[in-house]
């Protein structure tokens, strides 16, 4: 257990070639594939659990290209509020890994407004995001 324990496991589930998938999952529908809304919020989850706290794991999703299907997600009107939160979580932690992720968000639509919305305090609550318990 701990957060040593939860790094690892996060590190390790990357290594495994887990965010190419979850990066598809939050962006099906806009692929015209299906997949229920419960499922797509499950994978945000997912994306948010692997980069808390994890500069490594934050930099492999960014690379995947989540920060623009999260972004689209998140500010989704119809989306379900889970699912918009944990991709706003996982927005704002990725939007903290370099500038170049940071300019990439403030240049997509709503992107700004996205940032703003989340007190400071917030991003750094320290809770247990285990997606499959949330």
């Amino acid at each position: 257990g701990g957060y040593v324990g939860r790094a690892a496991a996060a590190a390790e589930i990357v290594r495994a070639g887990a965010v190419p998938p979850l990066v598809a999952m939050v962006s099906a529908a806009e692929d015209g594939e299906r997949i229920t809304e419960r499922a797509r919020e499950k994978a945000a989850a997912a994306l948010r659990y692997l980069t808390h706290n994890h500069a490594d794991n934050r930099a492999v999703v960014v690379q995947c290209g989540a920060l623009e299907p999260l972004v689209r997600l998140a500010t989704r009107v119809n989306a379900p509020a889970k699912a918009r939160q944990h991709a706003l979580q996982a927005v704002h932690q990725l939007a903290s890994e370099s500038d170049d992720s940071l300019r990439a968000v403030l240049q997509m639509p709503n992107g700004p407004t996205l940032l703003a919305s989340v007190p400071f305090f917030d991003l750094f609550n320290d809770i247990d995001l285990d997606p499959f318990l949330l």
